[in-house]
């Protein structure tokens, strides 16, 4: 055979574990690169498989190959198989692995659901060596190029995620790559959860689709850096990925579940949502037929040197685990909400991605995953943890002694031209830049050749990091936090220390004093907390200089004595700590964290390089004018709380209790409703001001329920009218009753009249009994579970309901019905998920579990959970003026003056794409004006940060107060305010206005 694959393929370098690899390439035309369809796909498809079949065949016998492959080898055939309802070939392959022979279809036909074209599929056989898995992928290669030599229609393969000439993401049209990593049951387990930990890396090393429609998603950049060309884009670095929801993820919050060696695989489907077979469609699966772990989440390469760089890698960790098990170590794992958050940033940026830190890891690891070890500090891109993950796996690594550690050093350490992050996303991009932003001129480079290599070469080798080792003092509050008592005093003291130390103002040039910790108040009277001090990072290991310091003893800890709660009251108060009235502090949102860092990040909005040179400056002001505003409202808040409860003005116009007049079942649910008429002042005065309703037995003055909930602003108004839903667990009260509802607000004004009566019966008719009802979380995709079991001596039939009870709709919403069927004392269980949204977020809302029975549904009875509202800031904002502008707005605000500002945006939680509002209030005149309107088209990440365009106003004449809000809409409505942080005021040098008065301002 003269035109057999020929190579080095001397077995020299054996894997950990056995290795398989599915291929999928698209089948192309090759002068335009578009997919083959109709009759010049048949056609040529079956000139591909017979030619492919006859040099197959042949390779068992060809002195080319390997002798260790040849006797593995047993039997190649043709034959016919079901796939997707239709009859196909394929060429099979029994393959020895140990005792056992496997019969894999290594070559064959991939036909996608709209049976629009196929794709071709290439399967190498589980391999021992790193060789010999390069001899199957060549030799499978040359199978079908020599097939393709041999049809009429010039046809070529195209081996990327997504063929770059689609004009959209078409289902079954994109190509991955699943690696195969044969475990043994008994560590199974705890490899898939370390492999789990680092999808999101392999993720962006591994991404070849970032074209659609001959495009990227983002302009592509080549700078000078250092002497060498930088890559800079960011668009969107995995297509496939992104689009493909199906047949990957799961794309929940979620994500993929933690396993233990007892998991059985019908309780993993459950977790991620799926039915066998479809379990198998998800980013990473430990239970396939072939005692293999799965991994899908792979585009396809062009080039062999990148695949099987990722072969490594994968062997490493799995190698790694085993090390651990050894070691009697534990093996680590990563939370679901940071590998959900990761995965979608790594998709869309590759490794510049920014980093969500696993803050619950704890011990070594933490340092591996958390840190860019090269500086000591917090890693802030996904590049950083890249860059630790090699340094943690770089033993496994260094035992293959293979070339192809290069390919897996190149990405964070750059070629020879190019400076890192360089991955093979990057370099598709660099060849996008160079040619033009033609995708045609450079697509035949992409085709699948026996010529075909990757061209960059990695500039250095594990002796070019610059890594130190966790420093003792990591290690030994990591080994604190394994227990999670230890952690939650831990964190305390380092808080105060925290605070302390920011109290304190040192001069310049002089050493500083040492910090004491202030004392705690903890459950444990008698245990002692260490007060360390918070992380900071660590400095960069540099070389040795002639003056070299010795190093500084570390001084030991202090013990933070702790005490009684009499013994702190009896402390006489510092000026620091004074509280400003006797009474006790009103609890009160935080609208900002003193501790929190903030960067500058703008998944949407370039920022000019002029602006880059004061993101200090804008984190400075932030931290500073959330720190005032935040005062200035405890201030207001404990200056008008009235020691005697009065009549809230405006007082409400109209209230009515909605409450049915028979119940079943301990609980009672239904609505209080206020109608209002002065709504501006309402609107004002209710801004994170939360109320409290109190429910009593009329006859015993007993209270039977208490439920906190803050008032729905957009809903009033719209709608002049609040409907606030309430669960009353009426426990063992029977009969008839009447109910006295109180409603105050945390400045003790009454919401209601002081004889707000209604009557109510209990007459229990249902014998279903709740055993449990529960969800997850209060936001974004949660999981409902219900569980209830029939008390009863006879089968009951009914219907179960899932409702959902807000303030911004006058009924319940149903999320989910389902009838049951229940033998005397059988039990059913329902789990669902559920998305609640940032929309539901205006107030504290209900879910419910409403049981019916009876030809007419008319016995019900009730089971609720009471979902707090979101009780944090979710978008915080400021503003700073310009650089080089004469007239600096936070000095004071002067009268027909022109101000040029910039507004600065906080994202705390994840939000869908946002309408951003920003409007600005002068005072006397009263007038409201609207600066600016933003839009961001994108799914936010927590964390992400912006900077909006630039705003220029001009004030109006006699002006002495300004106050900036903004209003920012989703789809579904306008944000809850209590979720934004507060309008910022302004007030001229000339005028004395206090704080009360501006609660009077007419907004």
């Amino acid at each position: 055979m003269s035109d057999m694959v020929s190579g080095n393929y001397i077995m020299e370098t054996p894997l950990f574990f056995s290795h398989g690899i599915e291929i999928e390439n698209h089948l192309v035309a090759a002068q335009t690169g578009e997919v083959l369809v109709g009759n010049d796909l048949l056609s040529t498809w079956e000139d591909i498989f017979s030619n492919a079949f006859e040099y197959l065949k042949k390779i068992k016998k060809d002195k080319k190959t390997p002798r260790i492959i040849a006797k593995k080898i047993v039997k190649i055939e043709l034959k016919e198989e079901t796939k997707r309802e239709k009859r196909l070939s394929f060429i099979f392959v029994h393959y020895k692995l140990g005792k056992k022979t496997i019969k894999i279809n290594v070559f064959g036909p991939d036909p996608n659901i709209s049976q629009i074209t196929w794709l071709l599929e290439l399967v190498t056989p589980p391999c021992e060596y790193l060789e010999e898995l390069s001899f199957w992928i060549d030799t499978l290669y040359a199978a079908a190029l020599h097939g393709l030599s041999k049809t009429k229609t010039k046809s070529a393969l195209l081996p990327m995620g997504l063929n770059p000439m689609e004009q959209r993401v078409r289902s079954g049209l994109t190509c991955g790559e699943h690696h195969h990593i044969g475990i043994p049951s008994f560590i199974r387990a705890p490899v898939y959860n370390m492999l789990r930990n680092y999808i999101p890396h392999l993720i962006a090393l591994s991404s070849t689709s970032p074209f659609l429609n001959q495009n990227t998603s983002s302009k592509v950049i080549i700078k000078e850096k250092n002497g060498k060309k930088q890559v800079i884009s960011r668009g969107t670095h995995s297509f496939r990925l992104a689009n493909n929801t199906g047949q990957m993820g799961p794309n929940i919050p979620q994500y993929l579940p933690i396993i233990e060696d007892m998991t059985s695989r019908e309780d993993f489907a459950r977790l991620i949502k799926k039915v066998p077979p479809e379990d198998r469609m998800i980013d990473l699966f430990p239970y396939t037929d072939y005692s293999t772990i799965e991994l899908r989440f792979f585009d396809a390469q062009p080039w062999k040197e990148n695949r099987l760089a990722m072969v490594l890698l994968i062997q490493a960790l799995a190698q790694k685990t085993k090390t651990l098990i050894k070691q009697k170590n534990p093996v680590p794992t990563v939370s679901s909400q940071s590998l959900y958050k990761n995965r979608r940033k790594a998709i869309q940026f590759g490794l510049l991605a920014q980093f969500t830190r696993d803050e619950t890891l704890t011990g070594e690891f933490a340092w591996f995953y958390n840190y860019d070890i090269e500086k000591g500090v917090k890693a802030s891109k996904l590049m950083h943890s890249v860059l630790a993950l090699l340094i943690y796996i770089e033993d496994e690594l260094l035992e293959f002694n293979s070339n192809y550690i290069d390919q897996v050093l190149l990405p964070v350490l750059g070629s020879k031209k190019f400076a890192p992050p360089f991955s093979v996303c990057d370099y598709l991009f660099k060849l996008y830049a160079e040619k033009n932003q033609k995708v045609p001129e450079f697509l035949n480079e992409l085709y699948y050749s026996e010529k075909l290599i990757y061209p960059p070469q990695v500039a250095g080798d594990f002796s070019s990091f610059l890594v130190e080792n966790p420093p003792d003092s990591f290690l030994e509050v990591n080994k604190q936090q394994q227990n999670l008592t230890q952690l939650l005093q831990q964190d305390i003291a380092t808080r105060e220390v925290f605070k302390s130390r920011s109290e304190l103002k040192p001069k310049k040039q002089k050493k500083k004093k040492p910090v004491v910790a202030k004392e705690k108040v903890i459950k444990d009277k008698t245990k002692k907390i260490p007060a360390t001090t918070p992380e900071k990072p660590l400095t960069k290991k540099k070389a040795p200089t002639k003056k070299q310091r010795p190093p500084e003893t570390p001084k030991p800890k202090k013990m933070v004595e702790v005490k009684t709660p009499r013994q702190r009251e009896k402390k006489k108060p510092t000026p620091e700590t004074k509280p400003i009235a006797k009474r006790e502090p009103i609890q009160v949102i935080s609208a900002f964290d003193e501790n929190e860092d903030l960067e500058i990040y703008s998944p949407m909005i370039e920022i000019e390089p002029k602006y880059q040179k004061i993101n200090s400056k804008i984190a400075n002001i932030m931290r500073t004018r959330r720190q005032e505003i935040e005062a200035k409202r405890v201030v207001f808040f404990q200056e008008h709380l009235k020691e005697e409860e009065s009549d809230f003005k405006p007082f409400p116009k109209k209230q009515t209790a909605v409450f049915p007049a028979l119940i079943s079942g301990p609980e009672l649910f239904g609505y209080i409703v206020l109608s209002f008429s002065d709504i501006k002042k309402v609107m004002y005065q209710f801004r994170n001001n939360p109320i409290t309703l109190k429910f009593y037995d009329n006859q015993t003055n007993n209270i039977i329920s208490t439920l906190r909930t803050f008032l729905d602003i957009s809903r009033i108004e719209k709608h002049q009218t609040v409907r606030i839903p309430c669960s009353i667990d009426l426990g063992e009260i029977y009969g008839k009753l009447k109910i006295r509802v109180e409603a105050i607000t945390s400045t003790n004004h009454r919401l209601l009249p002081k004889k707000f009566v209604f009557a109510v019966e209990r007459k229990d008719q249902i014998s279903i009994s709740p055993k449990e009802f529960y969800i997850t979380s209060n936001f974004g995709t949660v999981e409902c579970v219900y569980k209830a079991t029939n008390d009863s001596k006879k089968e009951e039939r009914g219907e179960l309901t899932l409702l959902l009870a807000t303030q911004s709709s006058s009924t319940p919403i149903v999320i989910y019905e389902e009838k049951f069927n229940l033998k005397p004392h059988a039990s059913f269980e329902l789990a669902r998920s559920i998305d609640l949204s940032i929309d539901y977020q205006h107030s504290s809302f209900y879910i419910l579990a409403r049981v019916t029975t009876g030809l007419l549904k008319k016995n019900r009875s009730f089971k609720s959970i009471h979902v707090p509202v979101l009780r944090e800031i979710v978008v915080d904002w400021s503003f700073v003026t310009r650089p080089g502008s004469k007239n600096d707005l936070w000095q004071g605000v002067e009268p027909k003056t022109h101000y040029a500002v910039d507004f600065v945006f906080h994202f705390l939680q994840s939000l869908p794409p946002v309408a951003i509002s920003i409007y600005v209030n002068t005072f006397p005149q009263g007038e409201t004006k609207k600066l600016t309107s933003l839009r961001l088209k994108r799914y936010i990440d927590k964390g992400d940060e912006f900077i909006a365009p630039p705003v220029k106003f001009k004030t109006p004449k006699k002006c002495g107060y300004l106050i900036f809000d903004v209003q920012i809409r989703t789809e579904k409505g306008i944000l809850p305010m209590h979720l934004i942080s507060e309008p910022i005021g302004v007030y001229s040098l000339t005028t004395k206005t206090t704080f009360e008065k501006r609660r009077d301002l007419d907004l």
